[in-house]
């Protein structure tokens, strides 16, 4: 089964990477969607060895107790998703307020 490198961002705004086994990019970006984060890049890993790596979640219990590796990203990866980031929150109060408005 291939190997898929993605980036996300979680409820709370963070940006993570991770890597996951799956038979598709559909399917990797579902089961992003399910951990409740929204996948901003997902590309498949090329000539590498596979390997299974923890979930989001369970990094996420780990990264109380100091296990969690840190991620690495230009500077410009972190520009781009935060305009992203931005922008999709500008959307949902758009259009919250045009359906307070109508009421």
């Amino acid at each position: 089964m291939p190997v898929f490198d993605y980036d996300a961002v979680d409820s709370k705004g963070k940006i993570f990477s991770d890597e996951m086994e799956a038979p598709s990019v559909e399917e990797v970006i579902t089961q992003i969607h399910e951990m409740g984060c929204l996948p901003t890049r997902v590309r498949e890993k090329k000539g590498q060895q596979q390997t299974r790596k923890k979930s989001h979640t369970q990094e996420k219990k780990d990264s109380s107790r100091g296990h969690r590796k840190s991620q690495t990203q230009t500077k410009g990866d972190g520009i781009l998703l935060n305009v992203l980031y931005v922008g999709f929150v500008m959307v949902v109060v758009l259009a919250y307020l045009y359906y307070v408005s109508d009421g």
